[in-house]
């Protein structure tokens, strides 16, 4: 029954599949003269933000935030200096979007006088809002951070004896206090747990949970299937997530995905793995294995995932180490790793590193360009099939799988899809998820409303102060509103629709 199923589902791609060309845009952006890395790229308010440094460099001291809309247009390019630092050891995903997506958090560490730790917040646009510098002991380096539960942030990395290290920073950026967890490899990411505490992917294909003071509770390392040439003995760039599924008003824990970069002897690739909250590794699968003895040097790596319904969709790059390749993805059902479908993303321009996140339904990835010569976007409005579309409308869009932070009263979560974070902005308010579509962004002054919309509801404009500037009521049958903001002033401003059982909003900038 299965394989007629599988059978039945293929002809129906292939009979019915829309013929949709896929828009991709890719962009580079120059920082500089000097090589540059930058991964992980995050959305924020006005469309995505990266933040990176020069890569191997001399006089490395300086952070950049870069931030860039829907398009690839550049917003903004910020750079910050750490003074009295002789270099910065700044590591991939070293940076979060706070609490409220309107700041971004970022350290790393460096030589002065000693070890430190720099720490950077921003606002939404890169501008340096505080920068601290404090003593940082057992020579520690950072590679992921995350939003802490108690407030302030807790970020993951390695001793100068290569142990896992965890720092925790309250919110005026300074140390806490330092945990040296006694298990050999470096942090290369960290998560808050559903449960309390947190989960931290390192190298060795390990998984590593720790309660909220950094004490550690268990940790297992994934066996991954063999290479040609034998066993995978060094895996780097971890990153993990957590699946989360409400049922019937609780949240129910499925399991956690790691998903990194593994080298053998001879060979590389790209794996993701499955463990439940336990610590039981359910399953794991390596992709797209290249022998690196060849010539040029071809690897398989810088992976990570994000969620599609029942589907996890991982994607890695394939080339030579320096000059770059071509990036690719898998999307594989979540409980049993089988993979639904694969391919290449097409992209036209040679990547080194690479990360994918899934936002306001595009494909967004950010990282840099062969040869560390620039920052590096790539943005794909259609890589979703058609029968992926079709599970999301029937199975409801809107349901959270996940949260990805609850330490305040502002929550974010994650949808469906793993696309739109949701805001909820008091306890009191009901925000939701919505194909609501707010046009064009940035605009001269008029904009439209469309998308999903309910006739009856009331249209609200607020400016960044929440002064009401304009209000509007749908009517029955419109498909699409007019807004005329043309007498309001340049900047930041909030449409809502308010509707017979919830408030959706959006932003918009006035150019």
């Amino acid at each position: 029954m299965k394989y007629l199923f599988r059978c039945l589902l293929m002809f129906l791609f292939v009979s019915h599949a829309p013929a949709v060309q896929a828009q991709i845009i890719e962009t580079t952006y120059n920082w500089g003269s000097f090589d540059h890395s930058c991964w992980k790229v995050q959305p924020n308010e006005y469309g995505y933000v990266m933040v990176g440094s020069k890569f191997f460099e001399p006089n490395n001291t300086s952070l950049y935030v870069q931030g860039f809309d829907h398009q690839g247009k550049s917003l903004f390019l910020k750079s910050h200096t750490a003074s009295g630092f002789s270099r910065l050891d700044v590591f991939w995903k070293s940076f979060v979007l706070s609490h409220d997506k309107s700041k971004i958090f970022a350290v790393s560490s460096g030589s002065q006088s000693g070890q430190k730790a720099y720490a950077l917040l921003t606002d939404s646009e890169g501008r340096k809002i505080w920068d601290r510098v404090s003593d940082l002991p057992n020579g520690i380096t950072f590679g992921g951070v995350t939003n802490a539960k108690n407030g302030g942030w807790v970020a993951v990395g390695s001793s100068n004896f290569y142990d896992l290290a965890v720092v925790k920073f309250d919110p005026q950026g300074r140390i806490e206090w330092t945990k040296i967890i006694p298990i050999s490899g470096f942090g290369w990411s960290i998560v808050a747990s559903w449960d309390g505490g947190y989960f931290i992917g390192s190298t060795g294909s390990r998984i590593t949970k720790i309660d909220h003071s950094g004490n550690l509770e268990w940790s297992t390392a994934v066996v991954l299937p063999p290479s040609p040439s034998g066993a995978y003995t060094y895996t780097e760039f971890e990153e993990l997530f957590e699946y989360i599924l409400p049922a019937g008003g609780i949240s129910l824990p499925v399991g956690i995905i790691l998903t990194g970069s593994c080298f053998s002897n001879s060979h590389s690739g790209a794996y993701t793995a499955m463990i439940n909250h336990g610590g039981t590794v359910k399953w794991s699968m390596v992709h797209a294995p290249q022998n690196t003895a060849l010539a040029g040097t071809p690897v398989s790596w810088i992976s990570n995932a994000i969620l599609e319904g029942p589907y996890v969709t991982t994607s890695w790059r394939t080339g030579p180490v320096s000059s770059g390749g071509t990036m690719h993805y898998a999307r594989q059902v979540f409980y049993n790793g089988a993979v639904a479908e694969s391919g290449s993303l097409d992209n036209t321009i040679p990547v080194q590193e690479a990360f994918l996140i899934k936002s306001k339904d595009k494909y967004i990835v950010g990282g840099t360009r062969g040869g560390y010569s620039a920052a590096y976007s790539y943005i794909n409005d259609q890589l979703s099939p058609w029968w992926l579309e079709g599970f999301r409308r029937s199975e409801g869009e809107n349901l959270p799988i996940a949260e990805a932070s609850r330490i305040t009263e502002t929550l974010v979560r994650v949808n469906f899809n793993n696309t739109k974070p949701i805001y909820k902005y008091h306890p009191a308010s009901r925000v939701f998820n919505s194909e609501m579509q707010v046009f064009p962004n940035p605009s001269t002054g008029l904009v439209k409303v469309g998308g999903r919309i309910e006739h009856g509801a009331l249209l609200r404009v607020t400016d960044i102060t929440g002064r009401i500037v304009l209000e509007k009521q749908i009517r029955p049958g419109e498909a699409q509103v007019e807004l005329d903001l043309k007498n309001q002033g340049k900047g930041l401003y909030n449409v809502e629709m308010i509707g017979s059982d919830h408030i959706i909003s959006q932003k918009i900038i006035l150019q």
